[in-house]
């Protein structure tokens, strides 16, 4: 009798301890092998929908390179930020040469729809009995003086044009010993000379001994 109350005693302790067991949180060794549920993170650094690279940000639907921030739709170099579209490169400016003749004046190099500087007027000269006064720059072929406020639009010959004038020349008559004039003057130019009469030497000029001539 009191082996069986024994074996009853022991059977109660082993149920109550099995019991406080779970009701604690335990569980059997067959449940440690069992696998719970949970549910799996994704993995950090990534988008959905994008690709990451290492240490970038990736924005939708681009592409992202190292260390870079990247545009939609744009590319992007390394560590840079992506431009827009090739640079702007400006068009060839067009010149033209006006160039000037008669007169030691150097060319211009003038741009399209520009004007030339008028330069400084050429000295005036004597020449085989004629005087060259300038007058104005002619564009060949044109009875015009050239207008400096217009617009170059080409290759232009500019032309210093002279007013020519016919020198004229006065001969006084003297007396060789007093200076007196003796006879009334004479003019004439390089294109009448040829026609020029001088007149008689005076009596009073004559010397004995000497020939007198004009």
């Amino acid at each position: 009798m009191k082996n069986k109350l024994k074996a009853l005693l022991s059977c109660l302790i082993v149920a109550c301890t099995l019991g406080a067991f779970s009701a604690c949180g335990g569980s059997s060794k067959d449940d440690d092998n069992s696998v719970p549920e949970s549910v799996t993170s994704e993995a950090p650094g990534t988008s959905d929908g994008g690709e990451t690279s290492e240490g970038g940000e990736t924005s939708e639907g681009g592409e992202t390179s190292e260390g870079g921030e990247t545009s939609e739709g744009g590319e992007t170099s390394e560590g840079g930020e992506t431009s827009e579209g090739d640079p702007i490169v400006p068009p060839e400016l067009k010149t033209y040469v006006v160039s000037f003749e008669g007169a030691e004046v150097a060319s211009q190099e003038v741009l399209d729809g520009e004007k030339a500087t008028k330069p400084a007027d050429p000295a005036d000269y004597e020449e085989d009995g004629y005087a060259y006064t300038f007058d104005n720059w002619y564009e060949e072929g044109s009875e015009t003086a050239y207008d400096f406020e217009a617009a170059v639009t080409g290759n232009i010959t500019l032309v210093a044009q002279f007013t020519k004038t016919a020198i004229e020349y006065t001969v006084a008559f003297t007396h060789p010993r007093t200076g007196a004039i003796v006879a009334a003057p004479i003019t004439y130019t390089v294109e009448n000379m040829s026609e020029v009469k001088f007149p008689e030497v005076p009596a009073e000029c004559l010397m004995e001994g000497y020939e007198v001539s004009w």
